[in-house]
């Protein structure tokens, strides 16, 4: 395997702007488009002189657009750790919940030794738990 390193002029080039530009959707379908094919699968020299980058104008315009990108990229980053913390609660309280130890307010209140039965409309005898039997 060959690599090329393709250099730009930092006065004039945003290297922040090149990655951005590079890793969108358009070169990179390029990129699929002139891959060649066959037994050595790649890019040609010749094939990589050939992509034209858009740039815009001046380099401040290219670090401005690169610096949103980046805000937009931190943004997502931190929503999506916001998503995860949220899914560990969930997660938490789904266990606690599920088995039973932990209730809804409201649920499973015990009304002079009886459990309140929401399923079945009424009052049924309260079995001792675990905690009862050791306190006793």
């Amino acid at each position: 395997q060959h690599i090329a390193l393709v250099r730009f002029d930092r006065s004039m080039t945003s290297p922040q702007f090149v990655s951005y530009f590079l890793a969108s959707e358009k070169p990179q379908a390029t990129f699929r488009t002139l891959t060649d094919s066959g037994a050595k699968k790649g890019m040609s020299l010749l094939t990589v002189q050939k992509i034209r980058l858009a740039l815009p104008p001046t380099r401040a315009e290219q670090e401005a657009i690169a610096k949103a990108l980046g805000d937009a990229d931190a943004l997502l980053e931190s929503l999506e750790q916001l998503i995860a913390k949220k899914r560990h609660i969930k997660q938490g309280a789904m266990q606690e919940l599920l088995t039973g130890k932990r209730r809804l307010p409201g649920f499973g209140c015990v009304t002079n030794g009886y459990n309140l039965d929401y399923a079945h409309g009424g009052l049924s005898e309260r079995r001792p738990r675990l905690v009862d039997v050791i306190q006793n």
